[in-house]
């Protein structure tokens, strides 16, 4: 083939110069183009059209048409040439396809570094700092009813008025990882003090266990003092709550929460240690170590179902069982011997069950004094709440059952009582407009015993010697962001 086509240009050479001579430059008249799809063809150009001459009009000159070319031609090249009828086969003609076009990459999110969830944040994209602001108010009218006293002017027999029971400012966020987190609540209460109340760093690990430090109540012992105040069932917590609570202490805890259990390791300066009021410097604690150890068990349901007490219609069933013991040992060696009285041991046990706007909790408290006069004292909390109208109305009623064992506590604080057996009851019920976000409650308390010991934030004061007890009612409005 090689040879045949070096023939033809040998014999094309004399008509190819003169006719270019004759012709001017109208090239593309004289050089016949292969033909697409022709043994002489070119690829490149067959399958890109564009790139041929302008002047190439394959509709004026027909692939049967004959060049002046075809005189020249040698007969051995005439032989070679393609017959006119030559089929033209399309298909062999290999084909460029494109490259696909590719779809561009989706976009990464934008980050948010503000806005609310939960609480106003602002925050670093890769989430290794952040700061979030949170806060509410709680505004109570209390009215309370006492016997008369038995020497006029001794006591009002009715009290009633506004209080401002909280308002709160909560700023927490992380620093340097997400898994170290910090938190302070600052709270101004009905006294009108202004103190920060909760004040905790704590660290997440090995996703089970994290670390905490700082001051808050002792989240090991009584469930009713672990759930936070925004999220009971009544106003506020139980009176056997005021009275068996560690309250707030200066502590480190070692917490694992697994699918089904969580246990809590507590290191304190012992009960109140943190509270209002209370010098909290290092030599100033009563207790020379404080220890307290949490076990809770989900036998079913989900673990956000332990952070209140009520339940919403959404919620399928749980059921919890809650544990805590405390022992603690009075400071030894100072000045200060009322302090020596402070040897106890106390625990608790409680059941939850919640589901379907149901809620349940029962809860059993006890504690023993290890000083030279043994003193045994126990309670006995049950509340339970419906929702008659899901998220909207919630009736509740409370129990409780309190035996003092001739004494107003243990340890140092303990003062005698005329009667050491107690019960009160509670009827009330919530108006919710965004869960706990914001609701109304309001309930009537009845003491059927004589209190020994005021609690305020329960809405109960002291009963005099020979008294029988009294009726208190508060109505309260909630609000956080």
């Amino acid at each position: 083939m090689l040879v045949h086509g070096f023939r033809l240009l040998l014999a094309a050479a004399p008509a190819l110069l003169g006719a270019s001579v004759a012709m001017g430059d109208d090239w593309a008249s004289v050089v016949r183009l292969p033909e697409v799809g022709s043994p002489f063809s070119s690829p490149a150009l067959s399958a890109t059209p564009d790139l041929l001459p302008p002047a190439y009009d394959p509709a004026v000159r027909p692939a049967t048409a004959m060049s002046p070319l075809a005189p020249a031609l040698t007969a051995d090249a005439a032989a070679d040439a393609p017959p006119a009828d030559f089929p033209v086969d399309v298909t062999a003609v290999p084909a460029v396809t494109p490259d696909p076009v590719q779809p561009p990459a989706a976009a990464e999110p934008p980050c948010q570094w503000a806005g609310y969830e939960n609480g106003f944040f602002i925050q670093t994209c890769d989430g290794n700092y952040s700061f979030k602001l949170q806060g509410g108010m709680q505004l109570r009218y209390n009215a309370n009813w006492r016997d008369e006293p038995l020497v006029e002017g001794a006591y009002d027999a009715f009290e009633d008025g506004f209080t401002v029971n909280r308002a709160w400012l909560i700023f927490g966020g992380n620093v340097i990882s997400p898994d170290l987190n910090y938190s302070m609540r600052l709270n101004l209460n009905s006294q009108g003090d202004e103190f920060v109340e909760d004040a905790r760093l704590f660290y997440t690990f090995d996703d089970t266990w994290m670390i905490t430090g700082g001051r808050f109540l002792n989240p090991a012992f009584l469930r009713e003092t672990n759930v936070s105040f925004t999220r009971q069932l009544a106003v506020d917590r139980s009176y056997v709550e005021a009275l068996f609570t560690l309250g707030y202490t200066d502590c480190v805890v070692l917490t694992r929460q697994t699918d089904w259990t969580m246990t809590q390791f507590v290191v304190s300066d012992g009960r109140g240690s943190g509270g209002k009021g209370v010098n909290t410097d290092f030599p100033n604690d009563s207790a020379d170590i404080a220890l307290t150890v949490g076990l809770d068990w989900k036998l079913f349901g989900e673990w956000e179902q332990y952070g209140d007490f009520t339940s919403w219609e959404d919620q399928d069933w749980g059921l919890f069982l809650g544990s805590g013991f405390h022992w603690e040992e009075g400071e030894t060696g100072d000045d200060e011997a009322v302090n020596n009285l402070n040897n106890f041991g106390s625990w608790t046990v409680d059941v939850t069950l919640e589901g379907r706007g149901f809620s349940f909790f029962v809860a059993g408290v006890g504690r023993h004094s290890r000083n030279e006069e043994s003193l045994d004292q126990y309670a006995l909390m049950a509340q339970s709440g419906y929702q008659l109208v899901p998220e909207k109305w919630e009736p509740y009623v409370r129990y409780e059952y309190i035996c003092l064992d001739g004494m107003t506590n243990v340890g140092s604080t303990g003062v005698p009582v005329a009667d050491s057996n107690i019960s009160l009851f509670t009827l009330g019920v919530n108006r919710y407009f965004a869960r706990h976000a914001a609701k109304v409650s309001s309930e009537v308390i009845y003491a059927a015993d004589p209190l020994p010991v005021r609690a305020t934030g329960v809405g109960l004061l002291e009963d005099p010697l020979a008294q029988d007890g009294q009726v208190a009612f508060r109505t309260q409005a909630q609000v956080f962001f």
